[in-house]
């Protein structure tokens, strides 16, 4: 398990992380606009990507899921495609060819999404997860609905090399029991709560050993810049 930093400068995130939930909104004829102004967001914010505090948007999603769904985060990841979810990193996983090599993408490319959270492959009971996890409390508001968008985001990742009918047989999440989710996830045999970290079972005979498990370093001068004058 990468050692994941506990106080990171800031815990920031790109609005690329909620336009999914907004074009899901959108579908559902939800007034995201009047939640976004009560989370600090800007109104424009499908016209230009900029940087948040993590507990914003993680503030506004939890109000949008009252709106909607107590299951939103997984609903939004599991009816997007990864083009919809990550366009940056769908156009690279594209032209790989294992899910090992797209893993290897998606950890080199969170610097850009956020600055806290990680993505890594470890062998769990002679079996290979893929896992992740945040540098947020578990109490914070939208915490559940960001871990489960995250489980559903691997899961579309996974469907692209094993079909678009794949579901892993266990998914293990450091939040509490969720019910609506659990129904949700029907084809899931075994989901564990409140656990060290989130992790999703791909099987034995998927070869991690070679992936790096570590994200290029975030210029923090750089991203301390974009945040006051989001801010200002």
């Amino acid at each position: 398990m990468p050692v994941l930093n506990e106080s990171p400068q800031l815990l920031i995130s790109s609005s690329a992380n909620v336009l999914p939930f907004i074009k899901y909104c959108e579908k559902q004829k939800v007034d995201w606009l009047s939640i976004a102004h009560k989370s600090g967001i800007k109104r424009d914010l499908l016209k230009s990507l900029e940087w948040y505090m993590s507990r914003d948007l993680m503030r506004f999603v939890q109000l949008l899921s009252l709106e909607t769904t107590p299951t939103l985060g997984i609903d939004v990841a599991m009816e997007s495609t990864l083009n919809e979810v990550a366009p940056d990193i769908a156009r690279l996983v594209a032209n790989v060819g294992s899910l090992e090599q797209a893993l290897s993408i998606v950890i080199e490319s969170m610097n850009v999404l956020n600055s806290h959270v990680k993505f890594w492959a470890e062998r769990i009971d002679r079996h290979w997860f893929i896992c992740h996890m945040a540098s947020i409390p578990k109490h914070a508001a939208g915490f559940s609905q960001a871990e489960w968008y995250r489980t559903g985001c691997i899961i579309q990742l996974c469907r692209h090399f094993y079909g678009q009918n794949w579901f892993p047989h266990e998914i293990r999440v450091a939040g509490d029991d969720t019910p609506d989710v659990v129904k949700r996830l029907r084809a899931v045999k075994h989901i564990e709560f409140g656990k060290p970290f989130g992790a999703i079972l791909v099987g034995e005979q998927s070869h991690f050993d070679l992936v790096d498990q570590y994200t290029s370093t975030m210029d923090w001068q750089e991203a301390t810049l974009k945040l006051l004058s989001n801010y200002a």
